[in-house]
């Protein structure tokens, strides 16, 4: 092998592993995505389960389902403003002690105690 040979060879790109990167990170947003969809579609069941049992309890049928569902989308979009005016935990704090207020005691967040260490 001659000079030139030999610095042809040098001069070649060093292999990596670029796609095999590209690909991990690919699979990390699918999996990023399917968990989305899923969370998407657990609470979409949560709240057939809601109109069902609104319906079941109190015989609430689609005239008042439909006041509710626009209900629900001027709270859904308050939230979302003081998510994005103030900041998340405010507007969960919010959210909560509202839903205090309509039950009239005292609720908390699922998890809570385990998140802050336990009691």
């Amino acid at each position: 092998m001659n000079r030139k040979q030999r610095r042809a060879k040098r001069k070649q790109p060093v292999k990596t592993n670029h796609s095999m990167t590209i690909q991990l990170a690919k699979a990390r947003d699918l999996k990023t995505l399917a968990h989305r969809v899923e969370s998407d579609r657990q609470a979409q069941r949560c709240l057939w389960l809601a109109v069902v049992s609104m319906n079941d309890a109190f015989g609430i049928g689609k005239d008042r389902l439909k006041i509710w569902a626009q209900k629900l989308k001027e709270n859904t979009a308050e939230y979302a403003r003081m998510s994005r005016e103030v900041d998340a935990d405010y507007a969960n704090e919010k959210l909560r002690q509202r839903v205090s207020q309509v039950y009239g005691e005292e609720v908390s967040c699922l998890y809570e105690d385990e998140l802050r260490g336990g009691k």
